[in-house]
This record gives C-alpha cells, sequence and structure tokens, in this order.
C-alpha cells in the first residue's frame, strides 16, 4: 500500500489572468518570466504593509504564516472600513476601443497555492488584483525616477517610459 502523500504547500498552480495586450508585452520585455513578475509584485505588497505594521523588516522574506497574518490585518482594516463608510459600489467602465492593445488576452500564471489564496482573498477578481499591482509599480517607479507627477494616472502612455527605466536599473545592477 502506498501512503499518501500530503500536498506541500509550494505546490503550484496555475491561474489564468486576463489583462488588456499592452500591459502583457510591458511584462514581457520587463521580465521575461511573467509567474516571477506577478509573484514578486503580490509579495512586495504584501511586505510593505507588514513592514508597515512592524510585523517584519526589511531583510526578512514572507512566508505563508506571515501571509496569513497579512490576510487577518486586511480583513480587519476591511471591517473597520465598512463600519465608518458607507460605501457605493463603484462602477468600472470597459474601454470600447477597437484597438488590438486594448483588447484582453488570458494567460496562465504559475504560483504556490498559498499566494493563490491570498490573491483570491484580497480582491475576488484576480486579474483586477494583478493589473492594479502592476500600475502601482509603475507610478511608483515613475515617480521615484522623476519621470511622472504624484497624480498622474498612469496607463499605456507609459509602457515605453518604464520599460527604459527598468533595463537603465538592470544595466547598472549589472555593472555594479
Amino acid at each position: 500500500m502506498k501512503k499518501r502523500q500530503e500536498i506541500s504547500s509550494d505546490k503550484k498552480k496555475s491561474v489564468s489572468l486576463n489583462l488588456e495586450c499592452w500591459m502583457w508585452d510591458l511584462v514581457e520585455e520587463v521580465e521575461s518570466n511573467r509567474s516571477k513578475f506577478f509573484r514578486d509584485l503580490l509579495l512586495e505588497k504584501i511586505k510593505l504593509e507588514l513592514i508597515n505594521e512592524k510585523l517584519m523588516t526589511e531583510t526578512d522574506t514572507v512566508s505563508e504564516l506571515l501571509g496569513e497574518v497579512y490576510l487577518n490585518i486586511i480583513q480587519y482594516k476591511r471591517k473597520l472600513m465598512t463600519a465608518t463608510t458607507d460605501r457605493k459600489p463603484i462602477r468600472r467602465l470597459g474601454i470600447k476601443n477597437g484597438s488590438e492593445e486594448f483588447s484582453k488576452k488570458a494567460i496562465s500564471i504559475h504560483m504556490e497555492n498559498w499566494l493563490w489564496d491570498i490573491a483570491a482573498k484580497i480582491a475576488p477578481n484576480r486579474s483586477v488584483l494583478f493589473k492594479d499591482l502592476l500600475l502601482q509599480k509603475m507610478k511608483k517607479d515613475l515617480f521615484t525616477a522623476g519621470i511622472v507627477n504624484e497624480n498622474v494616472a498612469v496607463g499605456h502612455e507609459h509602457a515605453d517610459q518604464f520599460v527604459k527605466l527598468t533595463a537603465a536599473r538592470k544595466i547598472n545592477k549589472k555593472v555594479s
């Protein structure tokens, strides 16, 4: 008789994300491994929140246990927000442009199960979550470099600048 194998928390799962074509093109130019890029974005979001709450330091790495702590913090903050504000539903308007760069394309991303679980609990639509993470990363990096203002809405028109900035950083890393 074979022993049943426990499913490891490191086991990876594949989930499709629907993002605009220009976003997929951007990710392809910035990072050769899409899954690693989106995994790093999610881990960076978790790490920043845990550092702000003084639950970890810059040198620590995010583990599955810290991921659960992060979820508890997010759930607590959501309860506070719903108790203190009268929220109205937000309606997102889709782009009605026939341009191919704005059409959506589904591509599979591979990440550990526990990270997908966190992503599902943070936002019901994982594609929107990762789209928002990508746009936040673009805005933060472009603002830090002094290319855009803090109040600017970052979009496809800033993609080339973000790619050039990221390429310059990679070159500087290799040189030093």
